[in-house]
């Protein structure tokens, strides 16, 4: 019995189709997941922080997201938009300012 072959490519190009579609489906599971904290200030407020490095996307009680840039810091990492401010003073504790969001004394509740 003669054995059935497939063809080694499909026409039309789809063959090239195909693999640029598995490598991009590849790479994309590869990007990495920014971290998030969520925290929990005196007040009894909590609000959660996306990312790090050059913006951060802040989740406040009202549940809108905010994105803010980095701005340079002496201390701590800042970010701030002009109308709210983010700062991480590490050690799990940090401070939200600006936009009637006066949140101080929060604290780390979790790392993700």
């Amino acid at each position: 019995m003669k054995k059935s072959r497939l063809p080694r490519s499909f026409p039309d190009g789809t063959t090239n189709v195909l693999r640029a579609t598995a490598i991009t489906l590849l790479l994309a599971s590869c990007a990495a997941t920014p971290p998030s904290k969520s925290y929990h200030c005196e007040s009894g407020a909590r609000f959660e922080v996306h990312g790090g490095d050059d913006s951060v996307t802040l989740t406040l009680p009202d549940g809108r997201p905010h994105t803010l840039p980095r701005v340079r810091s002496g201390s701590g990492v800042k970010y701030t938009d002009r109308h709210l401010l983010y700062w991480d003073q590490g050690g799990g504790r940090a401070v939200l300012a600006g936009s009637n969001h006066g949140m101080t004394h929060c604290r780390v509740d979790s790392q993700r």
